[in-house]
């Protein structure tokens, strides 16, 4: 039977029966918190552990950088210094602060053994021998040699070491230790004999690495003297000494082969040739400095660890980045709760602030506020807006709804840097505190009220600032003392210190956190050095010392209208004490890491923490229980986990980014990473967090029987003057299902195995011909994917890849061009205006990047229009003539070609037997409705139709681009792996698709969605930012057209144009390779492209109007003329299309858009609006006046927002009239 274990970061929980065989867990891709310090592979080169000063190990799956397994036992004693792998790979052993060391079960991640101060201060060294049998830990007081198997002591040679040795490490098979010291010398210790074998080679200083080649012939050495030596390892004969400069930082590690030398220099890692010392290569992509290095088992790869806080894997060959070992979730820096509860402000380590409906159980809001980590993130004006600090970047407000900044920032350093943040209790006012001073804020125009200094001299920097519960005090904290102070005023009034002749002085206070109780006559403070305390708010006298942490605290409040405290330990434990005597009366282990913010709910029934491990967890008070995990991601993405039955949801429909399961089997020694969506069907639980918030029942998950993964495959590469590629697969445990093989992306067959193949065999050897699908002349990309066999729990391989070159003489590729425009349909109702012309200027587009192709382009336009384009075959839209052209291009194209498919005009979605799916219109269609399979047959393209046809075509470089209503269907068809057995032969139609992976598809909109054409931009929405991204945005290099770039590009722009004429289109795409070049754009053909691209028309941001008596805008004229723009910008709002000059987009800043501005001046009831329009900070158009009454404000509005648009016509841009529809 299975155990399911849930685990965010470090949470954990087990669904079924118990067993310690298997288990699948989910793991964020959390990463280290600080910098790193060590990194090492396995024997076997497939996981990397890491240690970091965040007092965490974790285990990596080291070709593709996903996180596997956090080990936490170290939390609390410091830094982990290092950590190794046992010789089998089912153990690993680490060093930590004040001499820890620990074994775990480097698969379940269960800690075997612990030896507590073993040595002084922290471990540096930790490693097994070569044969496993016995550890090697090195500390401050020296060296100590251990059994393996109980950790008993069988070498100690601390007492002898602790003064002089600085590294040491096994060498000949793990019978002898090397042992580097502070003299300079490398010693030779004898570990079966117990013996002293002599001196190998003499530094001017200070050793500070040893590292020998696999064969034991050769040792390279590291020292404080600069240089960098290999020598013979038995005599010890310097082979060659290169001077690197001395810093005591500089490790060097020679490649198992023994041909390569590599050390880390400041931020980058150099390469040397073993031989000789000649530098061969420089790897470089760390931001700060590299720590250790190590290379894989074959040599072919190479891990850097960066106290940048991530690692990378390299190839050592190329000095091509090829993984990360970094996190993608981001700790939580602030909570607050809106007034109504429903909703949850979270402000992050990203810079990034979220609101979480609670309601909806979902982010509901997503906006940058800052580029350095927020510290407060406070809703405020009834929970309308968002007060966000940063510390390097001030205050900002904004829009709780639209995300909009309303109010900026401070712009004088003094007033941007931000320590502390709090809201008075009428919000009226709030304030910040830098290092020194507390500066008081109005809340509605943001302008500065006041400042007091508060820091005294020789303190450290402020850390808290907090109103009273009346808004008349301000407590502050700094080094060991609080502080309270009048508000408004600044005279001090109170001090809280720990008196000289007290017995606790010699601890010290050090307050990190305090606030007022509700009454405001106590104050409690947190301090990390010892137990929080509560004083007396007016006389500073201490009330009680709470009994609740050994360790210190970093955050307490009052609870229970100040009956009882909450405070937060350093190594994440939550303490609910008596305010009053002190006593313990509740302590939870929230986290494995430091707690870094606690909220609670008005009834104080539930509480949201966080903590460093980069999770927040919401918690029942009362009986202390776990209700649900979230983690935030980079880009919006969050996810929500409920530790007790593994359940989960999470953005983009439960997929995530950042997320992922890790499977363990300990009976065969397996820890594997499995991505998000293969067990999707069984765990996604839509709206989790809002069930579980609400106090829904979750009902528990049916037992798993065990989890059979896919087989191992390895590939052995064809033999000279062959093409043929030999494949070896082991059964491990969940049989030998598909086996599909794959050249350049391109599919060789979708399943290797012969009609008998065995599913239960424990092995298979298969040969497949790839010579078909190779280019000649160039390394060609092979890629072999093997399914398991489990019907009822089907999982797909991971690709096992192999690099294998092609005889002949380079190849030459080609570019083939299809382009299809539909304006004329057999039914005129169906017309379209511009979806001819949209193919005829893709097509046209292609002609201009053919240089790349040096002439060796083929274009097709087959339009219902008349084209001026030469070098091009024509020809009508046709059922027939498409079908013609791709079989043509599938007769001609080549592996090493490049294919673009355009489709412009009506797409549609249609219900068959196998589902819903997508179809093109032909100009033969009479109409959309397709039900019909005869109108099918005749008068459409439809999903099967393309995947068979795109099938055939050999070329590696494939893009299909659908500018028509409900493409996105067929992306989302992409994206879905059917399981229906009744519905075999649209299983197919998916497979085509989704094993050509070489494909990629952009389609203009979701499924059943508009894909718009406005004559705003003379093309399709898609089109014209299609063909906008190869003027510029799309291009590599500033000069190659890059289908990836040219995608994402569109992907982020065509929802800003759509929004321009008053729709919605979000745009889809598909693809499970890398990107390719699909033309050459120099400045001459970007030219030519830009003059043929229609200018769109300008674009009204966000105005800003204030009364300019008062500064501020007391009449809401800005959000007034707001409304109005966004109402006659909209074509549909007054009943058909209306010409306007100008589009309003509701956006705060907006590259080269018009921002209206302007202030008011009341007389009487009269008002009096001077209007100008500002590109950046130059005025372009205005000033001009709009007078109006106090008693017709939206009267006054609406002309004011003429006005606007006529100073836009007043800038010169002269522009076509929208006529927005939609391809469907």
């Amino acid at each position: 039977m299975l155990t399911l274990t849930v685990s965010a970061c470090v949470l954990s929980c087990v669904v079924g029966s118990q067993t310690d065989d298997q288990k699948l867990q989910l793991v964020p891709q959390s990463g280290h918190a600080s910098m790193l310090t060590s990194a090492r592979y396995s024997r076997d080169g497939r996981r990397i552990v890491t240690t970091s000063w965040d007092q965490t190990v974790r285990i990596w799956d080291a070709e593709t950088g996903t996180e596997l397994l956090p080990l936490v036992g170290h939390i609390g004693s410091g830094p982990v210094e290092v950590a190794n792998f046992s010789p089998d790979g089912k153990r690993i052993v680490s060093g930590g602060g004040e001499g820890e060391v620990r074994v775990w079960d480097a698969i379940r991640g269960v800690e075997l053994m612990t030896w507590s101060r073993s040595h002084i201060l922290s471990v540096d060294i930790a490693e097994y021998s070569y044969d496993g049998k016995y550890i090697l830990t090195f500390g401050e007081n020296g060296l100590c040699l251990r059994d393996a198997s109980d950790g008993d002591i069988e070498w100690d040679l601390r007492e002898l070491t602790s003064a002089s040795v600085t590294c040491a490490t096994f060498f000949k098979d793990g019978t002898h230790i090397a042992v580097g010291d502070y003299d300079g010398n490398v010693d030779i210790l004898d570990v079966q004999s117990r013996k002293h074998e002599g001196v190998r080679t003499e530094h001017e200083d200070a050793v500070r690495s040893i590292s020998f080649s696999q064969d034991g012939k050769r040792m390279v050495t590291s020292s404080d003297d600069g240089t960098i030596r290999v020598c013979n390892a038995e005599s010890g004969d310097v082979i060659w000494e290169k001077d690197v400069g001395a810093d005591f930082q500089t490790r060097a590690e020679i490649s198992p082969d023994g041909k390569r030398v590599a050390y880390n220099d400041e931020r980058v890692v150099r390469i040397l040739d073993a031989s000789d010392g000649e530098e061969s290569l420089t790897l470089t992509g760390h931001f700060d400095d590299v720590a250790s290095l190590c290379y894989s088992p074959d040599s072919k790869r190479i891990v850097s660890a960066g106290t940048d806080n991530f690692g990378v894997v390299w190839d050592a060959n190329t000095g091509e980045p090829l993984a990360l070992l970094m996190g993608e979730s981001f700790s939580v820096t602030s909570f607050d709760f809106s007034q109504d509860t429903i909703r949850l402000a979270v402000g992050g380590g990203d810079g990034v602030a979220r609101i979480v409906s609670l309601e909806r159980g979902d982010v509901s809001l997503t906006l940058t506020a800052s580029g350095s980590p927020i510290t407060e993130c406070r809703f405020v004006a009834d929970s309308n807006s968002l007060l966000v600090a940063s510390i390097f970047e001030g205050h900002k407000r904004w829009s709780a709804e639209a995300g909009d900044l309303i109010l900026p920032g401070p712009e004088a350093e003094d007033e941007v840097r931000t320590e502390a943040l709090d809201i008075a209790p009428d919000e009226s006012e709030f304030i910040t505190a830098n290092e020194d001073e507390v500066l008081r804020w109005d809340m509605k125009s943001g302008q500065l009220l006041g400042r007091f200094r508060a820091r005294m001299e020789g303190e450290d920097a402020l850390e808290t600032a907090r109103y009273s519960p009346d808004g008349k005090r301000i407590l502050t904290t700094c080094d060991d003392s609080i502080r309270v102070w009048e508000n408004p005023g600044g005279r001090q009034v109170a001090v809280m210190k720990l008196p000289d002749a007290s017995e606790e002085s010699s601890i010290g206070f050090a307050p990190s956190y305090a606030e007022f109780s509700p009454d405001g006559k106590k104050i409690v403070g947190a301090s990390i050095f010892r137990s929080a305390i509560v004083w007396d708010a007016e006389s500073g006298k201490q009330i009680v010392s709470l009994k609740n942490s050994e360790d210190g605290d970093t955050y307490a409040r009052f609870l229970d209208g100040g009956k009882r405290v909450v405070t937060t330990g350093l190594y994440g434990f939550v303490a609910i004490s008596d305010a009053e005597t002190g006593a313990l009366i509740k302590r939870i282990r929230a986290h494995k890491g430091n707690v870094t913010e606690l909220e609670f709910t008005k009834d104080e029934k539930r509480m949201f923490s966080a903590s460093h491990d980069g999770t927040c967890k919401i918690w029942d008070v009362e009986t202390a229980t776990e209700l649900c995990d979230l983690v935030f991601f980079a880009e919006g993405g969050w996810a929500v986990i409920d530790p007790r039955t593994g359940r989960y949801d999470a953005s983009n429909a439960g997929d995530v980014d950042g997320l992922h399961w890790a499977y363990s089997d300990s009976k065969r020694g397996i820890l594997e990473a499995i991505e998000l969506g293969q067990f999707k069907d069984l765990y996604w639980t839509p709206g989790l967090l809002a069930k579980i918030w609400k106090g829904e029942k979750i009902e528990d998950l049916p037992k798993l029987e065990g989890i059979g993964l896919w087989p191992e495959v390895s590939i052995a590469p064809p033999q000279a003057g062959d093409a043929q590629i030999k494949l070896s697969l082991t059964n491990r445990g969940g049989g030998i299902g598909k086996v599909k093989v794959f050249v350049n992306d391109r599919p060789v067959t979708l399943d290797a195995r012969g009609p008998s193949a065995d599913p239960d065999a424990p092995n298979e050897e298969l040969t497949v011909d790839i010579g078909a699908f190779m280019i000649p002349g160039q390394q060609n990309f092979v890629a072999v994917v093997a399914d398991n066999s489990d019907e009822d729990l089907p999982l797909r391989g991971r690709a096992v890849t192999v690099s294998v070159p092609a005889k002949g003489s380079p190849y030459s590729p080609h570019l083939y061009v299809l382009a299809v425009g539909t304006n004329d349909y057999a039914n005129d109702r169906l017309d379209l205006r511009l979806a001819a012309r949209d193919a005829e200027a893709f097509l046209e587009a292609a002609t201009l990047g053919s240089g790349f192709f040096e002439g060796r382009t083929h274009l097709t336009l087959l339009s219902t229009e008349e084209s001026a384009l030469t070098g091009v075959e024509f020809g009508e839209p046709t059922k027939a003539r498409i079908e013609q052209e791709m079989k043509e291009i599938a007769a001609v194209a080549q592996p090493g070609d490049a294919v673009l498919l355009f489709f412009s005009g009506h797409g549609v979605t249609y219900t068959s037997a196998s589902g819903k799916a997508y179809a093109y219109l032909t100009l033969e269609a009479t109409s959309g409705d397709l039900s019909i399979e005869e109108v099918r047959k005749n008068k459409a393209v439809t999903f099967g139709e393309l995947a068979a046809w795109t099938k055939d075509i050999k070329a590696c470089k494939r893009a299909l681009i659908l500018d028509t209503c409900s493409s996105g269907q067929l992306v989302q068809d992409l994206s879905v792996m059917m399981k229906d057995a009744d519905s075999d032969a649209r299983i197919k139609e998916y497979d085509r698709f989704r094993d050509n992976t070489g494909f990629w598809v952009i389609a203009g909109s979701a499924a059943d969605k508009a894909s718009y054409e406005a004559s705003a931009y003379g093309h399709g929405i898609l089109t014209y930012t299609l063909l906008q991204a190869l003027t510029g945005p799309g291009l590599r290099d500033s000069k190659y057209a890059d289908i990836g770039l040219v995608a994402r590009y569109a992907q982020n722009q065509v929802p800003i144009l759509a929004r321009n004429l008053g729709g919605i289109q979000a745009p889809q795409v598909f693809t499970q390779s890398g990107s390719f070049t699909i033309g050459e754009f120099g400045p001459a053909q970007v030219s030519q492209l830009s003059e043929r691209l229609p200018s769109p028309k300008p674009q009204l941001i966000r105005p800003v109007f204030l009364n300019g008596d008062l500064q501020i805008d007391n009449l809401d004229i800005t959000e007034k003329v707001t409304r109005e723009l966004a109402v006659s910008s909209d074509p549909y709002a007054r009943g058909g299309w209306h010409d306007l000059p100008a589009w309003f987009v509701d956006a705060v800043k907006l590259q080269g858009a018009l921002r209206p501005s302007g202030t008011y001046k009341i007389v009487g009831t009269s008002v009096t609006v001077t209007i100008r329009l500002a590109r950046g900070t130059e005025v372009v158009a205005g000033p001009v006046e709009v007078t109006g009454d106090t008693s017709s404000l939206d009267d006054l509005a609406k002309r004011v927002a003429a006005a606007c648009f006529d100073l836009a016509k007043s800038t010169g841009l002269e522009v076509a009239v929208p006529i927005p529809g939609g391809r469907s």
